[in-house]
Formats: structure tokens, C-alpha cells, sequence
């Protein structure tokens, strides 16, 4: 796994208490505290074991992972749903669970995601990914297609933007996308929450 190995990276909450991102596996030991934990639906998820885990961990946003659109039984007991191509869920998990992390000169408060999980019971998770000088252009060209899309379909109620970038990423760029997203979307501002991480390796599209 290129990603979730990073989602060890945990916050102290103000009791110093380290809280942090895990995907949930059936019998996992729960040895953490959770600000959201993940599961992959299924037929096969054991529910009793999930909530077993869920409360174990003080799991504060139980989030699922849907690849198939199809209506699971335990898709009852999440809080929220993202769903995403089969080949997307490690990506789809990295980017929610950096949003928090601060790593970036732009971060995404943890009230702010937490009110956006809870507002409605649907995440649709959209990426975009291109290299080069004109990089920032053409990855903004897709993701508005994609977004008006989504558009189409569905009214939003917000929009979380998470870029990875290499430190040649400036606020001209990051100007640049804002305007784009906010020109395309009906999405109160307010309701926008953007989020930059700096990594030098783009390890996830080296291999995909």
C-alpha cells in the first residue's frame, strides 16, 4: 500500500490523546482513537463486529466506501458515504484523511469536515491528475468536467478540494483553481473548503 500506511499520522485532540484515520478489517484490534474510521461495503461486512470497533475506538464519523452503488445493509449504520471507482478507494481514503492533517499552507479545519459529513449522507469523490507545465490547467479542465457531471445529477451541498502538489505550487495556482471551482459551482463559499499537501514522489500515479 503506497497510501494508507500514511494514515498513521494521528493529532492530539486537548486532552493530548491521539486521534487518528484507520481502515476498518473484520476482527481488527481497536488499540486507537478515531476521528473517522473507513470501511470497504460489502455483503460481507459483519455489522456487530463494526460497531464493536466503532465504539471501541470512540470512532467519531463512520464512513463507508461504495465502489458499486448497490444498497448494503451496512451502509445503515455509516454516517456518510463516499463513493468512488474500485481503483479509487486508496486515493479516496489518503485525500479525506489528509484534509485534516495540516501539512499543507492551506488545511481544512476538523469541524469544518465534520459538519460536511454530516449535512448530507453522500460524498462523490472526483480526482484529476496531470503533469507538466500547464499542469494546474489541464487538471482544473477535468475535474470541472467531472464536476458538471455531478451537477447534473445532484444538487451540491459542498465542496472539498484536496490538492497534491510539489513545492513549485504557489497561491498564483492556487488562485488560479479557485477561481475555476468557484465560476463552475453553485456551492455557497463558505461551503468550499480547499486543502494543499506538498510531496515530492506522486507514488499513486507512478503505478496507476
Amino acid at each position: 500500500s503506497l497510501m494508507l500506511d500514511d494514515l498513521k499520522k494521528a493529532t492530539l485532540n486537548a486532552d493530548g490523546i491521539k486521534w487518528g484515520y484507520e481502515l476498518y478489517q473484520t476482527n481488527k484490534t481497536a488499540n486507537t482513537h478515531n476521528l473517522i474510521t473507513f470501511f470497504v461495503a460489502d455483503d460481507g461486512i459483519d455489522i456487530i463486529d463494526l460497531q464493536r470497533y466503532r465504539e471501541a475506538t470512540q470512532t467519531e464519523c463512520l464512513i463507508a466506501i461504495n465502489t458499486t452503488g448497490k444498497d448494503y445493509d451496512c451502509l445503515k449504520i455509516a454516517d456518510n458515504v463516499i463513493d468512488c471507482l474500485p481503483n479509487e478507494i486508496e486515493l479516496a481514503i489518503y485525500s479525506f484523511a489528509c484534509m485534516g492533517n495540516g501539512d499543507g499552507f492551506m488545511g481544512i479545519d476538523w469541524n469544518d469536515i465534520r459538519t460536511a459529513v454530516y449535512q448530507r449522507k453522500s460524498i462523490k469523490f472526483i480526482h484529476c491528475h496531470a503533469k507538466g507545465e500547464d499542469c494546474v490547467v489541464v487538471a482544473c479542465e477535468k475535474l470541472i468536467s467531472k464536476l458538471k457531471v455531478i451537477k447534473s445529477d445532484k444538487a451540491l451541498k459542498s465542496l472539498m478540494v484536496s490538492t497534491f502538489a510539489d513545492d513549485s505550487f504557489d497561491f498564483e495556482k492556487q488562485y488560479f483553481i479557485t477561481e475555476k471551482i468557484s465560476k463552475i459551482s453553485d456551492v455557497d463559499e463558505a461551503n468550499i473548503f480547499y486543502q494543499i499537501i506538498f510531496t515530492d514522489e506522486f507514488l499513486y500515479w507512478q503505478h496507476n
